[in-house]
Formats: C-alpha cells, sequence, structure tokens
C-alpha cells in the first residue's frame, strides 16, 4: 500500500518561501520567525509542520496570513493577541484555530472579545466585519473546515476589497506555488515570460486570459523571481 501524503499538514514551506508568499503585507524575515519558530523569551504563536529545520505546511501558512492580516488591520501588538489565540483554542478545541472555518464565523467574534480592552468593540464593530468580509473571504474551506486555497493579497488599496482574486494558492496544483487560478500556470512563469521580452498581447493569446490576470500574474510573478 502507498504512502498517503497530506498536502495540507506536510511540511513543504520553508519560513522564507512562507514569507514571500504573504509578502504584502511586508511581515520582517524575523517577525515570521517568532511567529512560527519563537525564540528564548518568545514562544511561537502557531504549531508548525515540522521544527528541525523549520518547515510550515499550508494550513501554517494560512494562519501566518491570518496573524498578518490582524497585524494590518487592527494594529494590536502581537505579545496582546497570544490569550486570545490561547483562548479560542480552548473554545473550538482546535489545534489550528486560526485556520479553521469556525473562526471565520464565531470564532472571530470570541477573539476580538477576548482582547478586552485591548479592542473596543463598541466603536470598532464595523472594522471586525470588515476584517471578516475582506480578509478571511479569501480563504477557501474544504468539507472538514479546514482551507482548501486561499488567494493572497497581491496589493494593498485603501479599499481592500477591490484586490483581484486571480492568484491563488492550492497545496494540490504546482506544489503549493502562487498560480494564475483559471488556467492553473504558475505566475513566475508568465512574469519571467515578460520580463524576457514577450509582449502583453502575445502572452494574452497564448494563455487566453484577460489584461488583468496577465497584470497580477506578472506583479506576483516579478517579486518571486526578484527573490530568487
Amino acid at each position: 500500500m502507498g504512502i498517503t501524503i497530506d498536502v495540507y499538514n506536510d511540511p513543504c514551506y520553508t519560513l522564507q518561501e512562507a514569507q514571500l508568499h504573504i509578502y504584502v503585507f511586508k511581515v520582517p524575515a524575523t517577525t515570521i520567525h517568532d511567529w512560527a519558530v519563537g525564540r528564548k523569551t518568545y514562544k511561537p504563536l502557531i504549531e508548525i509542520a515540522q521544527r528541525t529545520p523549520p518547515r510550515l505546511s499550508f494550513i501554517n501558512l494560512v494562519e501566518l496570513y491570518v496573524l498578518a492580516s490582524i497585524r494590518r488591520k487592527f494594529h494590536i501588538p502581537m505579545q496582546n493577541v497570544r490569550p486570545a489565540i490561547e483562548f479560542i483554542k480552548r473554545e473550538l478545541k482546535s489545534e489550528h484555530p486560526l485556520a479553521e472555518h469556525r473562526f471565520d464565523t464565531d470564532g472571530v467574534h470570541l477573539f476580538l472579545k477576548h482582547l478586552g480592552g485591548l479592542y473596543d468593540l463598541s466603536k470598532g464593530g464595523q472594522k471586525a466585519f470588515d476584517f471578516v468580509e475582506t480578509y478571511l473571504k479569501r480563504i477557501e474551506y474544504a468539507h472538514n473546515g479546514l482551507p482548501s486555497k486561499f488567494y493572497p493579497f497581491t496589493r494593498l488599496d485603501k479599499e481592500d476589497t477591490k484586490t483581484p482574486m486571480h492568484v491563488t494558492i492550492n497545496p494540490k496544483i504546482c506544489f503549493g506555488r502562487p498560480i494564475l487560478e483559471r488556467i492553473s500556470v504558475p505566475v513566475e512563469i508568465i512574469s519571467e515570460r515578460y520580463w524576457a521580452g514577450d509582449s502583453h498581447d502575445l502572452l494574452k493569446e497564448e494563455y487566453h486570459i484577460t489584461s488583468e490576470e496577465l497584470d497580477e500574474a506578472i506583479r506576483v510573478g516579478g517579486y518571486y523571481l526578484k527573490a530568487a
């Protein structure tokens, strides 16, 4: 009988790769390390798939995305977020509560409520609603309630709702690298061809994609090419 690989929990991402996948939030490498691995005086915020050497699963990647979203949207210090995470771990009885579908429903309100005076819900109720609608709707869940794929932000505007959802990360396709979803082609390939001299018109015709899809592929793929 063959070995079954769990693509959602398999330790397939390095810390550097995880940082790239949420690059738009500009989270420093040291912060990613602290959240995932910790240090002497700082316990990690998530339970990663493999500790030595540190490697993250797709589920861990989604958890980092949620943490980075919280950091951007609410500007709450992570030392204040930790007890709230521990609280919803107990309430939802989950090892990865930030990645569960229940966090998208009752969990996020439990999370914010537990922050208490650190986050004024009476003044920030709309902000909390925006977080659920704008950030968590970019995660798609499987029947077991855990993420099956997500659409990373490719740019952050004043109104994040306008950010396209053409690029996706799906652990079942291209080893979890960012792809242009409609055609399942890695954005790096399209971007590399563009920077090598292929025109917009040629690429649109060959891949049968729109101008917006092409622009997204060039933008995201270009970032990965620079980091290579």
